[in-house]
C-alpha cells in the first residue's frame, strides 16, 4: 500500500542525496535489469533503501552507507549497519515495484499477442512474434514467483 505523503524536508533531502549521486533529471524514468539492480551495488536497492527512510535526517545518517559504492574507499555495509525495520521497508518497496512492474508487462504481451491480427500477420512472421510474447510472458511469470 502506499503511505501518506512525504514532507517536504524529506522530499528535498532524497532528491538532493540522489542528485549528488548522478541522478540528476528525476522527471525521468529510471529503468533498473535485475536482477543486478538488487545486488549489493544494485541502484534499485539504494533508491529502495533511500526511500525507506523517514526524515531528512535519516537521509544525511544513511546516505553513506546506501551509496556506499559510489566511494571506492568504502566497503559494502555489513547487515549491523543497516536498520532491520528500514531495510523490510526498502524490500516491501522493491516487491510493490516488481509487482506492479510483472503486472503491466503482462497485460502489454497479451496486448501484443491480441494486435498480431489486425497487424496482418502470418505465417512464419506471427509463429515469430508469438514465440517472443511467449518468452516475455515465461519471464515475467519467473519473476512474479520471485517478487
Amino acid at each position: 500500500g502506499r503511505s501518506a505523503a512525504a514532507e517536504p524536508s524529506l522530499i528535498t533531502a532524497r532528491a538532493a542525496c540522489l542528485e549528488r549521486h548522478g541522478w540528476q533529471d528525476l522527471n525521468r524514468p529510471l529503468l533498473f535489469a535485475l536482477p543486478a539492480a538488487l545486488r549489493p551495488r544494485g541502484a534499485l536497492l539504494a533508491l529502495a533503501r533511500l526511500l525507506a527512510l523517514g526524515s531528512a535526517e535519516e537521509v544525511e545518517e544513511y546516505e553513506q552507507r546506501i551509496f556506499w559504492m559510489d566511494n571506492p574507499n568504502v566497503d559494502p555495509p555489513e547487515p549491523t549497519d543497516l536498520d532491520r525495520v528500514k531495510e523490510q521497508r526498502a524490500w516491501r518497496l522493491i516487491a510493490e515495484w516488481t509487482e506492479e512492474a510483472v503486472s503491466r508487462a503482462t497485460s502489454q504481451s497479451a496486448d501484443f499477442v491480441d494486435e498480431l491480427d489486425e497487424w496482418g500477420m502470418y505465417g512464419r512472421e506471427r509463429e515469430l512474434a508469438e514465440a517472443v510474447a511467449s518468452i516475455l510472458i515465461g519471464e515475467l511469470t519467473v519473476l512474479e514467483k520471485a517478487a
